[in-house]
């Protein structure tokens, strides 16, 4: 695969969590049939079709039961069953990717944990494992321009790991190669207030939003690191506000929040101008968090103390905003090219279709045993 260089966002081979996320766990996966969906409580994966909204596990074997078999080895027979927990889902390259961990002995009977990152074709009929390690325990990854990125943990001798190891860890997309530590979170005294609260990957930068608790004050820092250059850059010396909300990237800029004021700036912190009043359309909110789009459209959330609302707002490219009614309190997620959100209901274990044309009104398409 050739990777394109060019510093905006190249669909299937860029990251994709600009475009579509769930809260912060990455449940879908959008191409261009297709958004696949990943059932960590079943270890299913699920495709939605764009055309007929219908839902489905990704087998065709008429012979198989699927979600609804009882017997742990038929299930493993099925080529939806991905016997994962892990949430993240990933599209690059034509292919979904995701993570495992699996228990292991080695010839000398020693038990042990071996965490594995996965990719099966879109139609289900070839998996293959590209990454496995018993040397780190990987919480969560992304796959970017050639390289999978992964939140990771360093074992001890005892084969133990502790988020107060973390790091940002890198490694080539077939799996090959060396494992670089990018970041080393634990060196910025992650248990002493330090918390890494947003990533997004977008052309040739890794953007970082970074909070650090000082006594009672917190200070958010908006971190660019150029992944050409591997050169690091605090933009909030730029910034004449401070960030206090998820961002995203629309326009080639970066979008951020301050209270109800929305921002963008260039790539290195500069030609700050504020775009939008998020109150001067819906007031009353605490949160407004610019924190996705589609392409063509800058999505905004407000919410309450309780982190959910029931409405969201559109910005086209020139920054026309627009107020959405949805049909339930709602943390949206949005596929890239796509005209419609897909909510995961937990309670109620059902997946349910929204036309972004008519947010109102939200379809069932699949409700799961």
């Amino acid at each position: 695969m050739s990777i394109d260089s060019s510093d905006t966002y190249v669909p299937n081979q860029d990251s994709q969590e600009n475009f579509i996320r769930y809260g912060s766990q990455l449940y879908f996966a959008d191409t261009h049939t297709g958004i696949y969906f990943l059932n960590s409580d079943n270890g299913f994966l699920y495709v939605i079709d764009k055309e007929t909204h219908s839902c489905q596990p990704l087998c065709n074997r008429s012979d198989c039961m699927h979600d609804k078999e009882t017997s742990f080895e038929k299930k493993k027979e099925c080529t939806a069953f991905l016997n994962t927990y892990f949430r993240s889902l990933v599209y690059y390259n034509d292919c979904i990717y995701f993570q495992s961990v699996e228990d292991k002995t080695d010839k000398d009977g020693v038990t042990y944990e071996l965490n594995e990152i996965c990719k099966i074709s879109t139609d289900g009929t070839n998996r293959e494992v590209l990454y496995s390690t018993r040397d780190y325990t990987i919480w969560d990854f992304k796959i970017h321009r050639g390289y999978i990125y992964f939140d990771g943990s360093k074992k001890d001798n005892e084969g133990a790991a502790e988020g107060s190891n973390m790091a940002l860890y890198k490694v080539s997309a077939d799996g090959k190669g060396n494992t670089d530590e990018l970041l080393p979170y634990y060196k910025y005294d992650i248990l002493n207030g330090m918390s890494v609260c947003d990533t997004r990957f977008y052309g040739n930068h890794l953007f970082l939003w970074i909070t650090k608790l000082d006594g009672t004050k917190e200070n958010s820092y908006l971190i660019n690191y150029d992944l050409q250059t591997d050169k690091w850059e605090n933009l909030s010396e730029k910034l004449e506000v401070n960030i206090n909300s998820m961002f995203t990237i629309f326009n080639d800029k970066l979008i951020f929040a301050n209270g109800s004021k929305v921002y963008e700036c260039g790539f290195n912190g500069e030609n700050q101008k504020k775009i939008l009043d998020c109150s001067d359309l819906i007031a009353g909110y605490q949160y407004y968090t610019p924190f996705t789009n589609d392409g063509e459209n800058l999505i905004i959330s407000a919410a309450n103390d309780d982190n959910e609302a029931d409405k969201l707002i559109f910005c086209d490219k020139s920054y026309k905003a627009t107020l959405k009614k949805m049909p339930f309190e709602f943390t949206a997620e949005i596929g890239f090219d796509s005209s419609c959100f897909i909510d995961y209901n937990e309670e109620e274990k059902t997946l349910y279709y929204i036309d972004k044309n008519n947010t109102e009104d939200a379809d069932e398409i699949y409700t799961f045993e």
